[in-house]
């Protein structure tokens, strides 16, 4: 999937560091007898090594596994599998505290903030957004409208932004809208919407 010239813009002011090479991610993989899914492999070798800003000083290095000590208690040179009674469900893709849950699953879904995406590359493509809102001067985030949740405006909001929902973070699991003054993000598994907009 091609990044947005948006998400190319993104990636460029994030910091690198040298990612292990996807070969040796595949012999880690293998030495764990964990299959070597395409949708990991794909992610890794794109994104590996990435120094995403999560907020309040924390940081998640994208990557399935690092060349030296991680930084969320781990060793260098592994990978990092979670299973359910003995099934494979998905695996770690970032260097960061285990309660970021910062995991794919086999097929690439994304299991992380803000919501879930149907791979990495739509979760790339929401954070550029976000960072595009962001830096073009202050926003807020707002829970209520006139006293009123959120959800109670949601037919309004919807029909507001229609026109500019973002397709390239759009996914089965959340819609993104941003139009010149608001960014609404909209789960489409359980109802929740986030809305930020530009302070007057």
């Amino acid at each position: 999937m091609t990044l947005s010239r948006r998400a190319q813009d993104y990636l460029a002011i994030l910091h690198r560091e040298e990612p292990v090479p996807v070969a040796a991610v595949a012999q880690l993989l293998a030495a764990e007898n964990v299959p070597a899914h395409p949708a990991w492999l794909s992610f890794h070798e794109q994104f590996a090594g990435y120094v995403e800003d999560i907020g309040s000083g924390d940081f998640a290095v994208w990557g399935l596994a690092f060349g030296s000590a991680r930084k969320s208690g781990g060793d260098a040179l592994t990978v990092f599998v979670n299973r359910f009674k003995g099934t494979l469900v998905s695996i770690s893709c970032a260097d960061v505290h285990p309660s970021w849950d910062y995991n794919l699953t086999p097929e690439g879904k994304f299991i992380g903030p803000p919501f879930p995406s149907g791979n990495f590359t739509v979760k790339v493509e929401r954070n550029a957004l976000m960072w595009e809102f962001v830096k073009a001067g202050p926003v807020q985030r707002l829970y209520e409208i006139n006293g009123v949740s959120l959800n109670a405006h949601r037919k309004q909001l919807l029909e507001e932004l229609a026109a500019y929902r973002m397709p390239e973070a759009s996914d089965r699991i959340a819609n993104y809208y941003a139009s010149p003054t608001k960014l609404l993000l909209e789960s489409l598994e359980n109802a929740t919407l986030k809305l930020l907009v530009r302070k007057a």
